[in-house]
């Protein structure tokens, strides 16, 4: 793991100098995509049911978007262009992978953020969760990973769908009555996904976090 992340940190210290412009954040990033996902490919552990996908690059639409309508221009907090994610088929798993993320950030001192989304707000069960978090490498290479349970993962593609769908319309000024049904269909479909999975997993979520059955949704929600 340590030759991984040396050599990760070797190829970002001799990135040029970031001129603020787009296309170059997003080739800066594609010249240090591979060594990121071979150095957390040494992360996992054996004999769990955990796996690491790489994502793609963030587009550069959906990058420019994100800047102009989220970061008010600010394109330094992108900080999601290099993308990856591992997935467990239960949470025992899925806490190993966790706590070696944090344990690695610390013992290497690179500056993180992690987002428990499985704890956050438990009363609304009609949200995406997952486990996110975000590391600054430093020289303007930040990236994000993701930790997810496999009855997340598995709906995925239908929600991403329907939140690109939502997503699409709400930036339109005005909406036809066939683009307002199409709307509350995929609101109330990813509602209905996101239910069913979270549901599934909230007693083992407390279980194996220690949070209270209460903490992880009550059966009415």
């Amino acid at each position: 793991m340590y030759k991984k992340l040396a050599q990760l940190q070797e190829k970002i210290r001799g990135l040029p100098l970031w001129v603020c412009g787009l296309n170059s954040l997003i080739d800066r990033h594609r010249q240090v995509e591979q060594e990121f996902h071979d150095l957390l490919r040494t992360l996992l552990p054996g004999g769990t049911s955990l796996i690491y996908q790489p994502g793609t690059l963030k587009n550069l639409g959906r990058i420019w978007t994100k800047a102009l309508v989220e970061e008010a221009g600010q394109l330094h907090n992108i900080d999601d262009i290099i993308r990856g994610a591992f997935t467990a088929d239960n949470f025992k798993d899925l806490k190993q992978i966790d706590e070696l993320l944090e344990d690695f950030a610390k013992t290497y001192n690179i500056t993180y953020e992690r987002r428990d989304k499985f704890a956050k707000e438990p009363e609304k069960t009609g949200v995406f969760r997952s486990i996110m978090y975000k590391f600054d490498f430093g020289n303007h290479i930040q990236a994000e990973v993701q930790l997810n349970i496999k009855a997340f993962a598995d709906i995925y593609p239908e929600s991403h769908n329907n939140y690109e769908t939502i997503r699409e319309l709400e930036r339109k000024s005005e909406l036809s009555s066939d683009e307002k049904n199409q709307y509350e269909n995929a609101a109330a479909r990813n509602q209905e996904l996101h239910r069913a999975a979270w549901q599934s997993v909230r007693a083992e979520y407390a279980a194996i976090y220690g949070k209270s059955p209460a903490a992880a949704g009550t059966p009415d929600n």
